[in-house]
Parts: structure tokens; C-alpha cells; sequence
């Protein structure tokens, strides 16, 4: 424990300041972590001045003055605090902030100036107590639509940023008494005069009559995205399981090498419980079924896009890694198909056939293999040869490692996207069941659309459990543990999923 926390703790401090030099001192006694969390009593708290500090745990909020630092992503805890009254995070390297803030009801101070924000948060229009609003030195193009809704802005600086025009609607804002926008490209040659006089009645009325006039297709956009987030509140209120909190102490967390940046860098996982197969006919197959629906879904795009695989919890020893190694490092059992599968695979060729059965009597069932290996593994298997092809390492398209999911004893989960491991799968006899959802980002995909087949089959699969458990008459649930994704070496958390 930093002794600054420690101090607050053993006199009931409740005041926590750790800035420059000195935070700099505590990051390099730590290798780089902040504490995971703070003590609960704390009314106040910062840590700032610190190029080093590029992260933070996303289960820290407590800290409200994080300003001159170096951070790109603010942890989602800061929006969820119930009396967060100023949130101060201008000087870092920050490029966007969450739609989460729209939590943060009782926010009236944000200063996120000096950053590197293109566009400000849609929801910012939603928080009905912010009176201050500092967004200097950022290239911000445009103000959110319904920017006139803020009632009780008073301070608005948007000073040297990127806008070209300001909308009329902002000369509506009731209660502005300082409005900053000096140094903005403005299309309007006589704003930088006006401004220059620093009259704000001359500002607003000047606004009024040359500013932008709201377009159909910004208030259509600026609906849809809070239609979006009401609808995701909506959601989350009617989730089809029960989403169980944080176990920040557990060892149900992934530890993310840096390798995989350039291999297959977004993964996401989750911990299902709560649910019997043998209890419940027919839902393993429905477990099984929906796996591959969603695959063949434009979610996974045939698993182009993410893949799913399922372990059995029993059988891995935590925490889990996800490294990427060279394809001959990497050595497993496959998961076994039965022969009608590997027939059916086959397909209709005569040569496939031919190259499964040479297969077949080359790899013995329950053989280890490397991963290098595989092609010849799945010869004639059209459809594993094909998902092998999106990681296979060619001289046009060369992808010297393979991403793999391991336990702590180095036993292979999965290769994705390809196949998993054959001693870790799930069976109708497995009760706690482990859910990996990996994506591999081609262009514009990112993290976003793995959550979004993870939580797809969460729902899915939740609704499922829910029927079968009725039609025997019993009450069963699916629960779920959210995963932390930590950075190795310094533990910093990546993410947390599900939300």
C-alpha cells in the first residue's frame, strides 16, 4: 500500500494527494500499478503531474483530479460515483470519453481541456447539473446537438479547438455567463472580431442570428445515439441472467502479453454458473447449437470476425494468459470430432477424402499436435482448413505467431481461431463453464463487436437456460462473473466484462 493511502487509513484522512515527483516515486515502487482500489471514506482525491501515468485500474473512482498526466482511457468507475461534483482530466492524451458519463448525475466541474478529443460525449447534453464545461485545446469539431438543454451552464470554454461553426441553438442556454471561443477556424470571418470584445450579450445575439441552424440530420443522429442509450439502459435492466459483481480478489482474470497486439489483440471473457445441465434436458445441445449459430452469424462472420470457445472451469488451474506463440511452441490435443463430423467435413471430393483418411491414420485420436502441424491435422476438412487461414503464416501475408489462451500450468485453452483443447472441453456433466470470446480487428472492428457476440450468446443462452429450467419446474438462473483483462507485468486492467 502507497503510504499516502496508508496514512489516510491510519489517521481517517479523508483527503488523498499524490502528484508529480512524488507519484512519479510511488509508480516506480509499484512497477507502475495504482492501487486497485481506495478507501471508501475518501471525499477527495488526485493524483496528477506524472507523465507516467498512462493507466488506471477501471475499478478505481475515487480519483476526481487527474489532470497532466498521460492517460488515453478513463476508468468507467469515475462516472458511477454517486456524488462526483467535479471530474478534472485536462493535460492528458485522451481521444475520447464514454457514453458512461452519462451516469454521472450530479457532475456541475469538467475539465477536459488539453487533450486529444475530436468530438465531445452525446450524453453530455444529459447531465442536468453541469454548469461547467472546459474543453479548450482539443481538435473538437462540433458541439453536441441539444447543447441549449444544459440549463444550468454558465461556463462554456471551447477556446483554440476545431470548430467552424456555432449552433443557434447555444444562444438559448439560459443561465451562460462566459462563453471562451477564441482561436476556432470559424467559416464566420466576423465571430473572431466579436469575440475579440469580449461582450457577451454581443456574443449571444451575434450567435443568434449567424450561427449554425440546427439540421434534420444532426437532431436525428443526436437522437438516435440517446435513443441508443436508453435502450441499452433498458437492456441492461432485462437481462435474461443474473450478473454478479466484481470479484476483485478471485483469480478469474486473464493476464494479456503484449505479443497479441499484433496477432489477435481483443479478447474478452466471462464465468457462467448457475446452471445444471444433467438437470435440464436438452439444454447442453442448445449450449452446443447456439455456439454455432452465432459463428455463422454476422456478429462472428464465420468466426472471420470473433470466435467462440467454451472450457470447462474444473479443469484449468488460474489465472489464464493470453500470449501469442510460434506455432511449433505451441502443443495440445485437439478437440476430438466424432467420424460423421470429420466425414461431413470432408465433403463430397474425392481427394478431401482421400486427405482426411491420410490424416486420420497419420494423427491417432488423442494424439498432442503443434500447431504448426494443423494443416496437415484437418487435411481435406475444407471448413477447418479455412478458419486455419485466417491465422496461418504465409510468405504474402506473414503471421509468424498464433494467439493462444493457456492456464497456468501452460495448458493449452484454445488456438482461435480455430479449435479448442480436447482435455478442457465441456461436457453435459460440467456445471461451471468458462466463456471466451475472441475477435480479430481486419479493419474497423474493435473490442466493441467482441462484447457484442460475447453478450449475444450471454443473452441467448440466458433465455435458454430460463425455458428449460420452467419446463422441468425448477427454478434455475444463469449466472455470470465478469473477467478482468490485466496487462501483464503491471496488472493495469484492460477491461472488465460484462458490465
Amino acid at each position: 500500500m502507497w503510504p499516502e493511502v496508508q496514512a489516510c487509513v491510519d489517521n481517517n484522512k479523508h483527503e488523498l494527494r499524490v502528484t508529480g515527483k512524488t507519484l512519479e516515486q510511488r509508480l516506480e515502487e509499484s512497477s507502475g500499478k495504482v492501487p486497485e482500489q481506495l478507501p471508501s471514506f475518501l471525499t477527495f482525491a488526485e493524483l496528477s503531474g506524472c507523465a507516467q501515468l498512462t493507466e488506471l485500474p477501471q475499478s478505481l473512482g475515487q480519483v476526481t483530479q487527474l489532470h497532466g498526466n498521460a492517460l488515453e482511457v478513463l476508468p468507467e468507475g469515475l462516472f458511477s460515483l454517486p456524488k462526483l461534483h467535479t471530474l478534472n482530466v485536462s493535460r492528458n492524451k485522451l481521444t475520447s470519453v464514454s457514453e458512461s458519463l452519462i451516469d454521472a448525475k450530479e457532475l456541475h466541474v469538467l475539465n477536459i481541456g488539453y487533450n486529444q478529443l475530436q468530438a465531445l460525449p452525446r450524453c453530455l447534453v444529459k447531465l442536468p447539473k453541469l454548469s461547467t464545461l472546459v474543453a479548450s485545446h482539443n481538435p473538437i469539431t462540433q458541439l453536441p446537438g441539444g447543447i441549449s438543454k444544459l440549463t444550468g451552464l454558465l461556463d462554456l470554454a471551447m477556446a483554440h479547438c476545431a470548430l467552424t461553426a456555432v449552433p443557434q441553438e447555444l444562444a438559448s442556454a439560459p443561465k451562460l455567463k462566459s462563453l471562451l471561443l477564441e482561436g476556432n477556424p470559424f467559416d464566420d470571418k466576423k465571430m473572431p472580431k466579436v469575440l475579440k470584445e469580449g461582450r457577451l450579450k454581443n456574443i449571444i445575439t451575434h450567435i443568434k442570428k449567424h450561427g449554425a441552424p440546427p439540421s434534420k440530420e444532426s437532431e436525428a443522429e443526436a437522437a438516435a445515439a440517446m435513443s441508443k442509450l436508453a435502450l441499452a439502459a433498458a437492456a441492461a435492466a432485462a437481462r435474461s441472467y443474473r450478473l454478479l459483481p466484481v470479484e476483485k480478489d478471485s483469480n478469474f482474470d486473464v493476464h494479456v502479453h503484449p505479443e497479441v497486439k499484433g496477432v489477435r489483440p481483443h479478447l474478452v471473457c466471462a464465468v457462467l454458473r448457475g446452471v445444471n445441465f444433467a438437470a435440464l434436458p436438452g439444454l447442453f445441445e442448445n449450449f452446443i447449437a447456439l455456439q454455432t449459430s452465432i459463428h455463422e452469424s454476422p456478429l462472428c462472420n464465420k468466426r472471420a470476425a470473433a470466435a467462440i470457445g467454451t472450457h470447462d472451469m474444473d479443469k484449468l488451474q488460474l489465472p489464464l494468459h493470453y500470449e501469442a506463440l510460434a506455432p511449433a511452441d505451441i502443443s495440445f490435443v485437439p478437440l476430438a470430432r466424432d467420424a460423421d463430423a470429420a466425414a461431413a467435413a470432408a465433403g463430397d471430393s474425392a481427394e478431401d477424402a482421400a486427405a482426411a483418411a491420410a490424416a486420420a491414420s497419420r494423427f491417432k485420436l488423442g494424439q498432442a499436435v503443434t500447431a504448426d502441424q494443423l494443416p496437415q491435422y484437418f487435411a481435406g476438412d475444407r471448413s477447418m482448413l479455412k478458419y486455419l487461414s485466417y491465422i496461418q503464416d504465409k510468405p504474402s501475408k506473414a503471421a509468424p505467431l498464433f494467439a493462444v489462451l493457456r492456464d497456468s500450468a501452460q495448458a493449452v485453452l484454445s488456438v482461435s481461431p480455430v479449435i479448442n483443447a480436447e482435455h478442457c472441453k465441456v461436457t453435459p456433466e460440467t456445471q461451471q463453464v468458462l466463456l471466451e470470446v475472441l475477435l480479430e480487428v481486419s479493419s474497423s472492428e474493435s473490442l466493441e463487436a467482441a462484447q457484442k457476440a460475447a453478450l449475444e450468446f450471454l443473452e441467448q443462452y440466458g433465455k435458454a437456460c430460463s425455458a428449460a429450467a420452467a419446463a422441468a419446474g425448477v427454478e434455475q438462473q444463469l449466472q455470470v462473473s465478469p473477467v478482468r483483462m490485466l496487462t501483464l507485468g503491471t496488472g493495469h486492467v484492460r477491461s472488465i466484462f460484462p458490465r
